[in-house]
C-alpha cells in the first residue's frame, strides 16, 4: 500500500482539498496521511469543525501574518522535524500558491519525494503580482512530478514554461466537487453589495476603499454595502468610521456561500472567491490589477483593477442597471477528485515497476 501525504495550511486549501481527501480515504490502494501546518490557525479550526474533520498531524506553526521568510523557514523546519519521526511518503500533494504549498514542495524536492501540484498552471504573467503567490506557483510547477491543471489554458501556460507534457494533466478544479456536493437552494437576491478584500498588496489601500464606498452609499438608494473582515486586516479597520457599511466577521464556508448567493454582486480580491462566483453564476468585480484566473472573466466576472474612480463608476452602473447582474454559470465538470486519483494510481504503479526493473 502506497503512502500519500497531503499538506495544507489555509482554509481555501482545505476547502478545495477536502473532496480529494474524502475520496482518497475510501481508496484501498493508498495509505493517506493528512498534515496541517496551521498557517491560518483560527480559520482552519473553523472549517475543520464545520466538516467534523481532524488532520493526522498539526504542525501548529503559530505564526500570524508576519515576515514571509520567517514563515517559510518555520514551515520547512516543522516538516523536517516531523519527517524524522515518520515513514517517508511515496508522494506529497500540495495545492495552489500558499507559503505552505511552496515550503512543502521545496522540502519534498530536496528530499527527493515526488510532488503533485493541484491547481497548477495558473499565471498572472507578472512575477510581482500577486506577490509572492505568482513566484510560488511557478516554482512549484518546476518541482512537481504531477501538475494537475484546471483547464487547457493552464496546461498551455505550463507547456510554454518548458514543463514536460507527460507531467501535465487537465482535470478540472476540485472546488467544483465541493460545490456540486452542496444542497441546491434558491436564494432571493437582496440589495446588499458584498466586499471581500484582504490581499497583502491591497491592505495599505483598504482605508481609501472603505472611504470611497461609504461616501458612494449615500447616492445608491436601497443598495447597502457589507464588508467581510478577514483576520489579516482586522486590526487595520476602524469600523466606527463607517456607519453605512455593515461589517461581517469570520463565518464558516457554507454560510459564506449562502451570503454571496443572496447578494446583488460582490467586490473581491480573492482568487478562490473569484472561482466560486464564476462557478455559481454570481456577478463580481475583481479588485486587483492582475489575475491568474482568466477563464472566468467572460462570465460576468470583471477584472476592475484598483482605480477607485473606475470602481465607483462601475458600482453605480451595476446598481442602476440590474440586467447587467445576470451571469453565465461556468461550472467545471465534477468528479475531479476521481480523475486525480486515477493519475496518481498510474504514477505510483509506473514508479514501482521501474524500481522492480532496475
Amino acid at each position: 500500500m502506497k503512502k500519500i501525504t497531503i499538506v495544507y495550511g489555509t482554509r481555501p486549501e482545505f476547502i478545495k482539498l477536502y473532496p480529494l481527501i474524502k475520496a482518497l480515504k475510501k481508496n484501498k490502494h493508498f495509505k493517506l496521511q493528512v498534515i496541517s501546518t496551521g498557517q491560518h490557525t483560527d480559520l482552519l479550526e473553523q472549517v475543520h469543525l464545520e466538516e467534523s474533520f481532524s488532520p493526522d498531524a498539526n504542525l501548529d506553526i503559530q505564526r500570524r501574518f508576519g515576515d514571509l521568510n520567517e514563515l517559510q523557514g518555520l514551515i520547512f523546519r516543522k516538516l523536517y522535524d516531523f519527517s524524522r519521526l515518520d515513514e517517508k511518503p511515496d508522494l506529497i500533494l500540495v495545492h495552489g500558491d500558499t507559503a505552505t504549498a511552496f515550503s512543502t514542495a521545496l522540502f519534498a524536492f530536496q528530499f527527493q519525494i515526488p510532488i503533485a501540484h493541484i491547481e497548477s498552471g495558473l499565471r498572472s504573467k507578472n512575477l510581482m503580482s500577486p506577490f509572492p503567490e505568482e513566484f510560488y506557483r511557478q516554482s512549484i510547477s518546476k518541482m512537481a512530478s504531477l501538475n494537475f491543471a484546471p483547464t487547457q489554458s493552464e496546461r498551455d501556460n505550463l507547456l510554454s514554461e518548458g514543463v514536460d507534457e507527460r507531467r501535465i494533466f487537465v482535470v478540472g478544479n476540485t472546488i467544483a466537487d465541493s460545490l456540486f456536493s452542496r444542497k441546491k437552494t434558491d436564494f432571493k437576491k437582496k440589495n446588499n453589495i458584498l466586499i471581500s478584500v484582504h490581499r497583502r498588496e491591497n491592505r495599505e489601500k483598504l482605508k481609501d476603499l472603505l472611504d470611497r464606498v461609504h461616501n458612494l452609499s449615500f447616492s445608491l438608494g436601497e443598495a447597502k454595502f457589507e464588508y467581510l473582515i478577514h483576520p489579516s486586516v482586522e486590526g487595520l479597520i476602524d469600523t466606527k468610521k463607517y456607519p453605512r457599511i455593515k461589517f461581517l466577521y469570520s463565518m464558516n464556508h457554507s454560510s459564506f456561500l449562502d451570503r454571496i448567493q443572496s447578494c446583488r454582486f460582490i467586490i473581491t480580491d480573492s482568487g478562490g472567491v473569484q472561482e466560486e462566483v464564476s462557478l455559481l453564476g454570481i456577478k463580481a468585480l475583481i479588485y486587483r490589477n492582475h489575475t491568474e484566473r482568466l477563464n472566468g472573466l467572460d462570465s460576468g466576472v470583471e477584472l476592475i483593477g484598483t482605480d477607485l474612480n473606475k470602481l465607483s463608476a462601475r458600482i453605480t452602473e451595476l446598481v442602476n442597471n440590474p440586467s447587467e447582474l445576470k451571469n453565465k454559470n461556468r461550472l467545471y465538470v465534477n468528479s475531479v477528485s476521481e480523475k486525480i486519483i486515477k493519475v496518481i494510481q498510474n504514477f505510483v504503479a509506473l514508479r514501482e515497476e521501474a524500481v522492480c526493473l532496475s
